[in-house]
Order: C-alpha cells, then structure tokens, then sequence
C-alpha cells in the first residue's frame, strides 16, 4: 500500500474526532481504504455486512474500500451453476479451499492467496445491501 493512504485514526486521536473531520471534509463522507491482509471469505462477508449496516443505520459516515486477498475458495454466484465447478468436494478438500454460494457475482469465482479482491461500500451511491 502506498504511503500517506490512512488505514488507522490519527495517533492521539479518538476515532470520534476523526469521523468528525471526515464528515467536514468538503462536507463529504471521507472514504478509509483498509488493507486486511489474507482473511477467511466468510469473515470478510461479515465485516461488510457489518460496515453495510453502520452506514445504512447512521452509526458511522465513512465509506470503505477493503483491500485484502482470501485463502484458495471457490464461489458460485446467484446466477451460478454448481455443475460448472468442475472440481470435486474431495479434491476440494485436498487442497484446503473452500466454496460458497453467494447472493451477488454470476456463475464460478476463484479467490485465492495472492490475488488481491476489492470490497467497496458507500452511502454515495445505490448499493444492495450485502446477504440480499
């Protein structure tokens, strides 16, 4: 990640006082650009549902983009055939990857160490809210 993004409040300052300026900020929602790391799918899919309901319910203002890459998985997307995931359930095993259905994306998705997957959220534009 490039110097001078900001992944933390200001050292010293409560995150209070820095959600205060964000909302300053040329009256603007400020956007926080997180890098997670290698996280599991299902507990990246629950920290966005979790800053989905934040924004939606008032509790915070900031927008997110999360910057983070998964272990080997597999998702199959709404409009998704099982049937297209030519890898068996054994093999799958073997490989310690994993596989979802999910409620957004089309048809087979492979996520995995290395790649990097973007998760945006922001209460400037129409989202669907994640788990719909």
């Amino acid at each position: 990640m490039s110097a001078g993004v900001p992944v933390s409040p200001p050292s010293g300052g409560s995150a209070e006082r820095s959600e205060a300026r964000g909302r300053r900020s040329l009256g603007r929602p400020t956007l926080r650009v997180r890098w997670l790391g290698k996280l599991p799918y299902a507990e990246a899919w629950d920290l966005q549902k979790a800053l989905w309901d934040g924004r939606i319910t008032g509790r915070s203002t900031w927008d997110y983009l999360l910057l983070l890459e998964h272990p080997h998985v597999y998702t199959i997307g709404r409009h998704g055939d099982p049937s297209n995931l030519l890898i068996s359930d054994e093999h799958l095993r073997d490989l310690k990857a994993e596989r979802y259905e999910v409620d957004r994306g089309g048809d087979i998705t492979y996520h995995g160490p290395g790649q990097l997957s973007v998760f945006g959220g922001s209460g400037n534009f129409p989202m669907r809210k994640p788990g719909i």
